[in-house]
């Protein structure tokens, strides 16, 4: 399994813009650690955040990479399926990003938590939106 180089690209541009707006990127979701996961969780956790920064960057084949990674160990929230959902849709892969927004969407919905409803509608309505894509590609 390849290791994240996202310390590496830190290091390397210390004094640059990027790498600040890298590192405050990183803080700012370590805070959506929830302290009831499990280390497989927390795992997918930091192969999300590796994933969401190399989408940022245009990176789509180690983001699509790590998001998966992700996903595997059950770490699932709006942002990476989103993401991973457009990397779909620009490579016009409609089956894996309805596939991607079902199991996201179930997922989400397996939380019981209030505050992802409005998330949850969103992926739907993105669900649709690509089921018709589907109909009118036929």
């Amino acid at each position: 399994m390849r290791k994240s180089n996202f310390f590496k690209r830190l290091i390397n541009k210390k004094g640059s813009n990027q790498a600040a707006t890298l590192a405050k990127e990183k803080k700012d979701t370590a805070l959506r650690i929830k302290p009831n996961e499990t280390l497989q969780q927390r795992l997918g956790y930091l192969y999300e955040v590796e994933g969401i920064l190399q989408y940022k960057q245009g990176d789509f084949e180690e983001a699509e990479v790590n998001l998966l990674r992700a996903m595997q160990n059950y770490y699932y929230t709006y942002e990476g399926i989103e993401c991973l959902a457009i990397i779909y849709r620009k490579r016009k892969d409609t089956l894996s990003e309805v596939a991607t927004l079902k199991k996201g969407i179930e997922m989400l919905t397996k939380e019981n938590d209030p505050s992802q409803d409005v998330l949850i509608m969103e992926l739907k309505n993105q669900l649709e939106r690509a089921r018709k894509r589907i109909l009118r590609d036929k």
